[in-house]
C-alpha cells in the first residue's frame, strides 16, 4: 500500500507497475470466461489513473486501486473480494510455428475488500519455455474453483 496525499492505495510491488497490456487483458479475458464456467459472479474492476503532473515528465502514468473504492464497491455492489493477478510473459518460438507469446509465471491472490487479507492464492510456477494463454486461464480457473469447494472435471477421463 502506498499514500498518494489523503489517498491510501494498493500498488504493486518492487520495480513493478499495474497495467493493462495486450497480453494481460487476453489472459484476463480467457480466465473471466474458464471463471464464468465455474458459476463465479465476475465483475470489471475500475481502476484509478495517476497521470504524472507535468506533461513532458519521465514519469510514467500509474494505475493504483484506491481503498476508497474498494470501500464503495464492498458498500455499493456487495463486492466482498478483488481477484489481482501477476503475469509474466515471453516471446518463445517453436520450429514450424513461428513465434508466439507465453505466459512464463502468473499469481492469483484473492483479496478480502475490507481487510485486504489474501484470501486465497493460485501461484502457476516460473516456466522458462511458458504456457499457453489457454491453458494457463484454465488452470488458474480450475485451482481457484478447487479452492471454492466447486467440482472441477477431470481432463483425463475425456
Amino acid at each position: 500500500m502506498k499514500r498518494e496525499g489523503a489517498n491510501v492505495a494498493i500498488a504493486p510491488a518492487a520495480n513493478t507497475e499495474l497495467s493493462v497490456t495486450q497480453e494481460s487483458q487476453m489472459l484476463t479475458d480467457l480466465l473471466s470466461t474458464d471463471l464464468s464456467s465455474y458459476g463465479f459472479t465476475l465483475k470489471q474492476l475500475p481502476v484509478d489513473l495517476q497521470v504524472p503532473q507535468t506533461p513532458d515528465s519521465k514519469e510514467a502514468k500509474a494505475f493504483f486501486i484506491s481503498m476508497d473504492l474498494l470501500d464503495d464497491l464492498r458498500t455499493n455492489y456487495g463486492m466482498e473480494a478483488i481477484v489481482l493477478c501477476d503475469a509474466f510473459f515471453t516471446n518463445a518460438f517453436h520450429i514450424g510455428d513461428g513465434p508466439e507469446k507465453r505466459v512464463v509465471s502468473a499469481t492469483l491472490k484473492v483479496i478480502d475488500t475490507k481487510t485486504l487479507d489474501v484470501l486465497a492464492q493460485v501461484t502457476l510456477p516460473y516456466n522458462a519455455n511458458g504456457s499457453n494463454f489457454n491453458d494457463t486461464a484454465a488452470e488458474l480457473a480450475a485451482s481457484l474453483a478447487r479452492l471454492a469447494n466447486i467440482p472441477v472435471p477431470d481432463k483425463s477421463a475425456n
